[in-house]
């Protein structure tokens, strides 16, 4: 009986350490004029979704990532841009034991290829307001930005919040 208590103990420590967090992006280029000339512009979105939603003169940033500190991140990405490659970069998340999550094309990873998918996976560390971007050709510039909040842990206050109260339910994230 002792050695069936401990096998359930394991199997829910190995399954808490590999549930993770999941968001699934297309990348695409579209025509889009948000500054006021039509151009081919990039669009994220959530690959759930058939048709994406957004609006042709305010196509960006990217989807929101919301996530929690100490959680596992899992985010796929499928690169459909007409005609080049991409790659995410994590902008001031540390990328604790997997420096090949870091998204930085030919330096940490390989390039996402049209038509390809690649996963990024790993260990939140830290809290904060972040975002994510491409590393490949000038693509953060035609719309390859997200923002990313990592909330504190469970039970951990945001020192943001000690200092400054304010109301939860009107959080916006804007980015500039």
């Amino acid at each position: 009986m002792l050695s069936k208590n401990i096998l359930i103990v394991v199997f829910f420590i190995i399954r808490i350490q590999c549930e993770a967090l999941n968001y699934s992006f297309v990348i695409r280029s579209v025509v889009g004029d948000p500054d006021g000339y039509s151009r081919l512009v990039i669009i994220v979105y959530d690959a759930k979704n058939a048709i994406p939603k957004w609006d042709r003169q305010r196509p960006f940033p990217a989807p929101l990532i919301r996530a929690r500190n100490g959680e596992i991140l899992e985010i796929q990405f499928t690169n459909m841009l007409r005609d080049q490659s991409t790659s995410i970069h994590f902008h001031g998340l540390h990328m604790l034991n997997n420096p090949w999550m870091d998204g930085v094309e030919m330096i940490t990873q390989c390039p996402i290829h049209i038509g390809e998918t690649f996963t990024y996976r790993f260990n939140l560390t830290q809290s904060g307001t972040f975002w994510y971007h491409s590393h490949s050709h000038q693509q953060y510039a035609d719309g390859l930005i997200g923002p990313i909040i990592i909330d504190p842990k469970l039970g951990e206050q945001d020192p943001i919040l000690e200092r400054y109260p304010y109301d939860n339910d009107s959080d916006y994230s804007i980015m500039l």
